[in-house]
């Protein structure tokens, strides 16, 4: 009888063999984690480093958003001293940028929520 789906472990070769799609993934995965949990720890660590280093959650929406309030150049340096930041500190200058855009107008206070929320996006993000 042949099997309609068939894969190969990455790491050692041996062959697995299905009738399912998620027979065969649910074949590998138990076989990857029994047999090779070490590799499978690394490469989830790794994984997590990578999305550590990056901006945000979407990098080209944030930085457009933060292009619009701050010069291109200083983002980074911007975003990086907010994730720095305890969530105490965070709520403190989301309060200080609120209450002082509200004298300047409606428009100002709009713009500095949206940056607010940016930096929130890309501290998640992270």
């Amino acid at each position: 009888m042949q099997h309609k789906y068939k894969a190969k472990c990455s790491q050692c070769g041996r062959r697995f063999f299905a009738e399912t799609r998620k027979e065969l993934l649910d074949k590998l995965r138990k076989h990857m984690w029994l047999r090779h949990a070490d590799w499978m720890k690394r490469r989830i660590k790794a994984g997590l480093r990578k999305r550590k280093q990056s901006i945000g959650s979407n990098p080209s929406v944030l930085s457009s958003i933060l292009a619009g309030v701050f010069p291109p150049a200083n983002i980074p340096a911007i975003v990086s001293q907010y994730r720095g930041m305890s969530p105490a500190e965070r709520t403190l200058s989301k309060t200080l940028v609120a209450s002082l855009t509200v004298p300047i107008g409606p428009e100002a206070s709009a713009v500095a929520a949206i940056v607010m929320r940016a930096l929130d996006m890309a501290v998640k993000g992270a």
